[in-house]
């Protein structure tokens, strides 16, 4: 090994590094927040040593991190960003110990190759602190199997004798007992840490079980006492979390373990592996599996056999499992991050045999993970830039989790700026509960209940915070719903159980953000005034023709339905590009309507289609947006969801 390696590679691995760095905290402040992080902060605002859906870790680090870096979303990310730039000096630690500093820095920006390692603490989630402990747990373990191999290397030497109780053979002992020592104290650390960041660590736990127990050299590790009082802290770490479950019927543990999976086969889970190589960069996912099978065919010959063969067992366990659970569990978070943890342990098995490979193998490993990461941050980009995430709403690629959050706070904030100042807010699920509540921040915000409450495990925790309402009995109230959260089928069934809990309201204002992709609603109920008698609902259209992304030459016309109960349609107008363009014809029969929208309320039933005709001469080549205004009975005007629409040049 030259030292102009070690420092070709010290320099890669600093690049690196600092770059990565860089861009997260460029893209930290600029990037809307997602409704989990915001959830995570309103748990900060409410200090327990347990939540409904996660321990206290993730809460309790929101909460410091926006109290030095201030209340905004990079405030919020900070500390995370932070704390994720830790993980890979960690790899590097664990690595050099293995093969070497060569292959230490090596490991470090291969590392970085992998997309979700690189953009680790991006978000503020408990993943940072899950991975941290992971590392720190990996790390100790093995330096104290590194350790055990080296005394027991020496015990069967040639040299023992009337000798060894020399000053230096003291000296020698000692430092091994102090290093012992630490690696001790870092596993317990790790192990705590870990309890505190998420039930998943519990899989972890049970892998890393598994494999020490598989090797004689990890059944002898767990019979020392440092492991015993590791452990001791460990279990003690899980007790603020045990005493939520039992103080709250096994909710958390229920949710996390049982009632979020299906727990039904289902054959996709066979498309594990290839969403995998997508997710870590597909030459790059082969590499590493080539290394941790190779350390697995070379384990009784290694010199680093006992280290080498816990992390490729390790990675073996969590992965072969996570592929067979795979076909009955929650496959959407599954398939993408949970197996990160494996991943990073195979990346010293890869750095210690990269020269295996030929420099083309190795360049192309490279050119195609970064070019992975440059679309990564290309779609962080476009998500955080209103203007370009709209190119993308007729796409799978369209950010919705990152989508339409600054706009409703904006419009909430002011429509409270002209209603009266006891006004309550209310939302009507946790995730928009959680972007008001930060937007608004200190204006308190509660939730009316909602089934993604349930579905991502958050209505027992906001019950105890005195949340999920089933009614609005206080005036005045501003009330925010989430329309996008429920597919079109089921919408106008939540308007109507909307309007039961809220009673008598005034037809709302709707927010369309990005063509109408995300869109919300606000109800103002008033303490004064006339009241109303009864709910007005959002009006309900579709667009039968033309078809979504259509090509048009000539005049053509525009042919659906629409309904608005409460009050009623009084009139139709076709948008082009936000623009009034023609009045539509309405009243045709449509008694397929009808009978689909059977608990509809709209007395128009069936007579509820339209047509209208649009001069396509007035439309300059290129891609246009068509869409509805709706104006109803009550006065109203509601625009609808939009949809593309291309003008084609006639020839």
């Amino acid at each position: 090994m030259s030292a102009s390696a070690v420092l070709r590679e010290r320099r890669g691995f600093i690049v690196a590094w600092t770059l990565v760095l860089l861009a997260k905290l460029g893209l930290a402040g600029v990037l809307p927040l997602l409704g989990d992080e915001a959830f995570y902060w309103w748990e900060g605002r409410h200090p327990d040593w347990a939540y409904s859906d996660l321990p206290a870790a993730t809460a309790w680090l929101t909460r410091i991190s926006t109290g030095l870096f201030g209340h905004s979303p990079f405030g919020l990310r900070a500390a995370f960003v932070l704390a994720a730039a830790l993980a890979p000096w960690l790899l590097v630690r664990i690595t050099t110990r293995l093969h070497g500093p060569q292959a230490g820095w090596r490991a470090g920006w291969i590392g970085l190759c992998l997309p979700l390692f690189a953009g680790l603490g991006l978000l503020a989630v408990p993943d940072v602190l899950l991975t941290l402990a992971t590392l720190l747990c990996l790390d100790a373990l093995l330096a104290v199997l590194a350790e055990d191999h080296a005394g027991r290397g020496a015990g069967s030497g040639s040299d023992s004798g009337p000798d060894s109780n020399s000053s230096g053979d003291r000296r020698r002992h000692s430092d091994e007992r102090r290093s012992s020592t630490a690696a001790w104290v870092e596993l317990a650390f790790g192990l705590a840490l870990g309890a505190f960041s998420h039930y998943r660590f519990a899989v972890l736990l049970a892998a890393g079980a598994v494999a020490l127990l598989a090797m004689p050299s990890g059944r002898r590790l767990l019979l020392r006492p440092g492991a015993w009082s590791a452990l001791a802290v460990g279990a003690i770490a899980w007790l603020p979390l045990l005493v939520w479950n039992w103080r709250n019927q096994g909710a958390g543990i229920g949710f996390q373990f049982v009632d979020r999976h299906p727990w039904q086969f289902d054959v996709e889970g066979v498309l594990f592996p290839f969403i995998q190589a997508g997710v870590v960069s597909p030459v790059l996912f082969l590499l590493l599996l080539w290394a941790t099978g190779r350390v697995w065919r070379d384990r009784s010959a290694d010199r680093q056999g006992h280290s080498e063969v816990l992390l490729a067992l390790l990675a073996g366990i969590l992965l072969v499992g996570l592929f067979v659970l795979g076909f009955f569990i929650d496959r959407e978070r599954l398939s993408v991050h949970w197996p990160l943890p494996a991943f990073l342990a195979m990346v010293p098995l890869l750095a210690g045999r990269w020269s295996s490979f030929g420099a083309g193998l190795r360049r192309v490993a490279i050119v195609v993970a970064v070019l992975g990461q440059g679309l990564m941050v290309a779609w962080l980009v476009v998500a955080a830039v209103p203007e370009l995430r709209v190119r993308l709403v007729e796409s799978k690629l369209y950010p919705e989790p990152f989508a339409g959050w600054p706009e409703i706070a904006a419009a909430t904030g002011q429509a409270l700026s002209v209603m009266p100042a006891e006004t309550q807010v209310v939302a009507d699920n946790f995730l928009l509960g959680a972007q008001l509540a930060f937007a608004l921040h200190p204006r308190p915000v509660t939730t009316l209940t909602h089934p993604h409450d349930g579905k991502h495990g958050r209505t027992r925790q906001l019950h105890a915070w005195g949340m999920g309402l089933d009614r609005i009995t206080t005036r005045p109230a501003l009330v925010v719903a989430d329309d996008s959260l429920r597919p079109p089928r089921q919408r106008l069934l939540g308007h109507h159980d909307r309007c039961r809990r809220i009673g008598p309201a005034p037809s709302p204002t709707s927010v369309s953000v990005d063509a109408g992709r995300k869109r919300f609603f606000l109800y103002r109920l008033l303490s004064d005034g006339p009241a109303p008698t009864v709910c007005m609902a959002p009006a309900m259209a579709y667009i039968d023709a033309p078809d979504r992304g259509a090509r048009v030459r000539r005049d053509f016309e525009v042919r659906g339905w629409a309904f608005k109960d409460g009050a009623g349609v009084a009139a139709i107008d076709v948008l082009i590009d936000g623009v009034a363009v023609s009045r539509a014809e309405y009243g045709a029969e449509m008694p397929h309507v009808s009978a689909f929208w059977g608990i509809s309320t709209d007395p128009a039933h069936p007579h509820v289609g339209f047509v209208a005709r649009v001069e396509a001469d007035r439309l300059a080549p290129g891609r246009h947006w068509l869409a509805l205004r709706i104006h109803g009975r009550d006065g109203s005007v509601d625009d609808l969801p939009g949809q593309s629409l291309w003008r084609v040049q006639d020839d």
